[in-house]
């Protein structure tokens, strides 16, 4: 019958999987690329199939050039800092219609997040994993920097905006305050865990600065008609943002 046949083929498939040296092994860096996945990239980018040597199976996260500027890793993606900081394993997506999730969070004490809070806010809501307000507050460090070396001696740079990420996952928030904290980055850099579709204006109403920015990038479009619901980008939720720019 068709299942003696069958059941050898996938048990010798699952053999040479297990053995294989490549494809038995998941990238060791956060991104978890299957061995295969990440050795066909490396085929790509390093030559063509009949000249390729493979290479140590290893993701190059950590060394891309094209998060480096000026010799500094604006986007904390040492090895370094990952080891030190720690990971987060959360959910890709968390039900934002959870009960808890549906009470209106209270604004924070704004001192005790931004050393000075009466400078504009740049607000990113669905921050995940923060790297991007993390790029723009240390950008705006050395440029401040720069501006003050070419000033008078003795200048110290200030910041010229604070930044606050706002995210639904906890988890993930409380490993991003860890690098903002290891890159000291945390004088005018803040993550806080909030429904951002319920609090938004209740949270940012009364920020001393004013609200500059507010950022909201590749949003689950929940394309399915019953989870229209779930979608960040709704009517009310671009009401609150107005409401706190005007």
């Amino acid at each position: 019958s068709s299942w003696r046949v069958i059941v050898p083929m996938l048990l010798g498939a699952m053999a040479k999987t297990v053995a294989s040296p490549v494809r038995g092994r998941l990238c060791p860096c956060p991104c978890r690329l299957p061995g295969a996945l990440a050795a066909s990239r490396q085929r790509k980018a390093f030559g063509a199939r009949g000249s390729f040597e493979p290479l140590p199976l290893r993701c190059t996260s950590y060394t891309n050039q094209s998060i480096q500027e000026n010799g500094n890793d604006l986007w904390g993606t040492s090895k370094e800092l990952y080891e030190e900081a720690g990971g987060a394993r959360v959910r890709q997506h968390i039900n934002p219609l959870k009960k808890e999730l549906q009470v209106p969070t209270q604004a924070p004490e704004w001192t005790e997040c931004f050393l000075d809070p009466s400078l504009p806010l740049e607000v990113d809501v669905g921050c995940g994993s923060g790297r991007f307000l993390l790029a723009r507050a240390r950008r705006g460090t050395a440029t401040a920097a720069t501006t003050a070396g070419e000033g008078s001696a003795g200048t110290s740079p200030s910041p010229s905006r604070n930044y606050l990420g706002m995210d639904i996952r906890n988890k993930l928030v409380d490993r991003s305050l860890k690098w903002a904290e290891l890159l000291g980055a945390g004088a005018n850099l803040h993550y806080m865990t909030t429904n951002a579709t319920v609090s938004f204006r209740s949270v940012l109403s009364g920020y001393p600065g004013g609200v500059a920015f507010v950022s909201v990038q590749y949003p689950d479009p929940h394309f399915k008609k019953r989870h229209h619901k779930r979608r960040i980008v709704q009517d009310d939720f671009i009401q609150q943002i107005a409401l706190v720019l005007s």
